[in-house]
């Protein structure tokens, strides 16, 4: 798989309780802002040694039980500065 994700299918009602998403060494260039937003009780996303890039506006906003984000070996150019709006410090 290479290039972005733009949503996660749209998953039985059981299954948006997720709390773990690992999309380590997939080539991923990118998550698009609504990508995980129906995996609000995502608590760890694991993104490693893909090529993501940038980092936009509201990508995470959805996710405010988001605990742990892990982007070690991508090749991150820039991060929105709204990026991670809605998480709490």
């Amino acid at each position: 798989m290479t290039g972005s994700i733009e949503f996660f299918p749209i998953l039985p009602a059981e299954l948006t309780e997720i709390t773990q998403i690992n999309i380590d060494k997939t080539g991923l260039t990118e998550i698009s802002p609504n990508a995980l937003a129906q995996h609000v009780n995502l608590k760890k996303l694991i993104a490693n040694n893909n090529k993501i890039k940038f980092i936009g506006a509201d990508t995470f906003k959805n996710n405010i039980k988001l605990e742990i984000l892990n982007l070690n070996h991508n090749s991150i150019e820039s991060v929105h500065p709204d990026a991670f709006k809605g998480l709490q410090e």
